[in-house]
């Protein structure tokens, strides 16, 4: 686990300029509309720097992910699928080692997406994007002469099953307040009506498609041109 850490802290450093130039810009615009927009545009009482640091972690949690996943880069990435590389029969493959690893992964993913995002209350959507992301790996490394393994499909989104399972424990159930608001995770949300950096309407996808991109991009020339540093 440790190495995993350390693969994804030096994947982050590339990353990490760009993904702070843009939550800088998101930065702005929440702070625009705390001090001139009226309550009718400005929903939430979250505290801006809480949710600009629950952003980085965010993103450094991608980079991990995708960095432990093996998703291909612009160096890597091919379009010669190896069809022995599939594996649509359950638990065929993978041993119990493999599976567990594959929970943990996105147990923060899980447990993150509720606490940040208005639209992730739902347990629901919350799962549905565990899926979605595990998909999007599985599906990629098609390119890059890695395993498409159903396994890990199933794994990815039981660990966004436990992670919501554990907010829900925590924020829900233990922490929530005698008013019937959730007092420390509203800290962490912004409101939900103001535009993105990308204007796609969803700060999640804005910030999941940069990191992923930054990734596949920026960190894959560094890793493979200035091997001396990682």
């Amino acid at each position: 686990m440790l190495s995993e850490l350390k693969e994804a802290i030096l994947h982050y450093i590339p990353v990490f300029p760009i993904v702070l130039f843009v939550l800088s810009r998101y930065k702005m615009k929440i702070y625009d509309l705390k001090l001139y927009s009226t309550g009718r545009v400005y929903e939430g009482n979250g505290d801006s720097n809480l949710h600009f640091l629950a952003c980085v972690v965010y993103t450094f949690l991608i980079t991990g992910m995708v960095s432990a996943a093996g998703i291909p880069s612009v160096i890597d990435f091919g379009f010669r699928i190896n069809y022995f590389n599939f594996n649509f029969i359950p638990f065929a493959v993978n041993g119990v080692s493999t599976n567990v690893l594959n929970v943990i992964m996105f147990v923060p993913f899980g447990f993150m997406l509720p606490i940040m995002w208005n639209e992730f209350e739902s347990f629901k959507k919350t799962v549905e994007a565990g899926f979605l992301f595990s998909l999007f790996i599985e599906i990629t490394q098609m390119f890059n002469f890695r395993a498409t393994d159903v396994d890990d499909l199933m794994m990815n989104t039981l660990g966004t099953v436990i992670g919501f399972g554990i907010y829900y424990i925590l924020f829900v159930k233990i922490f929530k307040n005698k008013s019937g608001k959730y007092s420390f995770r509203s800290k962490f949300r912004m409101g939900s009506s103001y535009k993105s950096v990308f204007y796609s309407g969803s700060e999640y996808v804005d910030l999941t498609v940069l990191t992923i991109v930054s990734y596949a991009i920026i960190g894959s020339l560094v890793r493979n041109y200035c091997f001396l540093f990682i």
